[in-house]
């Protein structure tokens, strides 16, 4: 198999996924972020395909819950 028809099959694996060279980008912190805003259901509006998504109405709910202590 020629390694054009290799990189023909791999293809689709690889297309939700971005690369770029060099180190890893550091995206910039949203400045006066307010989390209780945030916090509660969102649906989503548009996505790259994800194999562990599937279907319509794709919801996240985001909430704070207290953590127990490391080692307890």
């Amino acid at each position: 198999m020629s390694a054009v028809y290799l990189l023909l099959l791999l293809l689709p694996l690889v297309s939700a996924q971005t690369y770029h060279w060099g180190r890893c980008p550091t995206p910039k912190v949203q400045p006066n972020f307010n989390l209780q805003q945030y916090l509660g259901r969102w649906y989503e509006i548009e996505k790259l395909p994800a194999s562990f998504e599937k279907g319509t109405c794709i919801e996240a709910n985001y909430s704070i819950e207290k953590m127990a202590p490391f080692g307890c």
